[in-house]
């Protein structure tokens, strides 16, 4: 049955409430995959081609035969089928649900694949004479629009919603505007319909000069600043004109979240360190939020998608940009705020291990993510402090460790798997204790992730009993992961 999304503004719980139906609480968790790659599906590795593979298995720190350090080794796995999209999601979205999962994270944008230097990912632009038709389209010329990008979407979202999946939609990334990972056959900023080398029009986009800066970094930061400069006019109805024309596409279905950046963030060295970098970035989330409320309120059918925001900080150790957004002036938009997700699972940094136990820490390891219970609890925590009414998203992005492979059938390459992306496994089961949090965090891996965030999701973690206010969303492409999210979801209920 197609999905009704809403949000309780007194306690921030996600609920489904269709036409002449009860109420039943949301608890999301789920993948993430790129929509949008050439129609190989070479951006999404979603099913294995035997039975009873052996998937990725660690021991950690504890040892096992053949590993006596309890060092992390590179193992067999499953051999993937890349999937191909084909314009029919039914495998991918069927795979999904039967793993126990329903929700799905898409990039509307995420670099420029290319073939012997011709573009072969869609877009939400034509490219015509070497430029992305980006002024045409904000002008209000329909054939700047790509009639394949937009009709994918809504076919995707119809599907997903047919089969009561949740498909969060990015609609801007700091991704696009990055430039050190860029190859031959993918790139970001050498190719983005945000650079105005590129663009049918130069000062409505990305026109900050980057050149006398020392690092790739630097370069990407003072861009993104430049892309959340609200006093653009020119970039700010670029961007309107695109979160409109998504609205349109996307119209009026049920099942939406529209998630507004992934990881904005700004430059904060000290020849470009903001005044109030916190209230920049909270003006730019303002902004955006009010092209979606304006246009929602022209509309014959009432249609609210949820709204969620990536929560950055600044700099470390100040407020996240979330925090500022709720301390701006009226008028704003932050109450129309559905959701705010942290990635890194909880949005903190990575505690040292102290210096007496650093002698016994396994591999020559010193820090870890603070994926531990103890975290998690400090999240929720603090998020009812501050964002009481808004659901809270935990993102496994950037949980990074240790890379490991997959062999990709028909290819001779393999495919580049993180720990965050959740496919590292211990047999530690469901922790409720451990000896101290460097090791728990040491061998956390996904079952744990998911059940801990998840006894908070079904309302069973004292002190937040509220059920469908606190979600799970993991960043694998891959379907094994999809099932140890199922798996760790049935525990949580229980």
């Amino acid at each position: 049955m197609p999905l009704l999304l809403k949000r309780d503004p007194s306690n921030g719980v996600i609920y489904n409430q269709p036409p002449n139906q009860p109420a039943t609480p949301m608890v999301l968790r789920g993948a993430h995959c790129h929509l949008f790659g050439a129609d190989g599906g070479v951006r999404f590795w979603g099913f294995t081609t035997g039975v009873g593979v052996q998937e990725f298995s660690v021991s950690f720190p504890a040892s096992e035969p053949g590993n006596p350090d309890g060092c992390e080794r590179v193992r067999t796995s499953p051999t993937l089928q890349p999937v191909t999209w084909g314009g029919n999601f039914a495998a991918f979205l069927d795979r999904l649900v039967a793993s126990g999962c329903n929700l799905v994270r898409v990039f509307l944008s995420d670099g420029v694949f290319m073939s012997g230097g011709t573009v072969t990912s869609l877009h939400p632009y034509v490219f015509a004479n070497f430029k992305w038709r980006i002024a045409a389209a904000t002008r209000g010329d329909a054939s700047a629009w790509s009639t394949a990008y937009f009709n994918r979407l809504r076919d995707f979202v119809q599907a997903a919603d047919a089969r009561g999946v949740v498909v969060q939609l990015c609609l801007f990334t700091h991704h696009d505007l990055t430039s050190g990972s860029d190859g031959a056959g993918h790139a970001y900023w050498s190719k983005s319909f945000w650079n105005p080398d590129n663009a049918d029009v130069r000062d409505d986009v990305v026109t900050v000069i980057t050149k006398d800066l020392g690092t790739e970094g630097q370069k990407a930061s003072l861009r993104n600043q430049d892309f959340l400069n609200t006093e653009r006019t020119g970039l700010m109805a670029v961007q309107r004109a695109f979160v409109v024309k998504v609205l349109e596409t996307v119209y009026p279905l049920g099942n939406v979240i529209l998630e507004l950046n992934n990881e904005p963030r700004v430059l904060n060295d000290d020849a470009h360190r903001l005044t109030d970098a916190g209230a920049y970035m909270a003006r730019w989330l303002d902004t955006a939020t009010g092209w979606i409320i304006s246009w929602l309120a022209s509309r014959p059918i009432r249609w609210r998608p949820l709204i969620s925001a990536n929560a950055s900080g600044p700099q470390l150790g100040l407020a996240h940009d979330v925090d500022s957004w709720k301390r701006l002036p009226a008028p704003s938009q932050y109450a129309q705020l559905d959701a705010i997700s942290y990635h890194g699972l909880t949005g903190y940094l990575p505690v040292p291990v102290p210096l007496a136990d650093q002698p016994t820490a396994p591999c020559g390891k010193k820090a870890l993510p603070a994926v531990d219970r103890a975290s998690i609890q400090k999240r929720v925590t603090e998020h009812r402090g501050k964002h009481n009414s808004k659901s809270l998203i935990f993102a496994t992005d950037a949980v990074r460790d240790f890379p490991q492979w997959y062999p990709v059938v028909g290819r001779t390459q393999k495919e580049d798997l993180l720990r965050r992306d959740g496919q590292v496994r211990t047999s530690l089961g469901y922790e409720e204790t451990s000896a101290t949090v460097y090791e728990e965090r040491a061998r956390a891996d996904l079952d744990n992730w998911a059940y801990r965030v998840l006894r908070h999701g079904f309302g069973r973690a004292v002190p937040d009993p509220r059920p469908a206010s606190v979600h799970f969303q993991n960043h694998s492409t891959t379907e094994p992961s999809f099932r140890v999210i199922g798996q760790a979801t049935a525990a949580a209920r229980v």
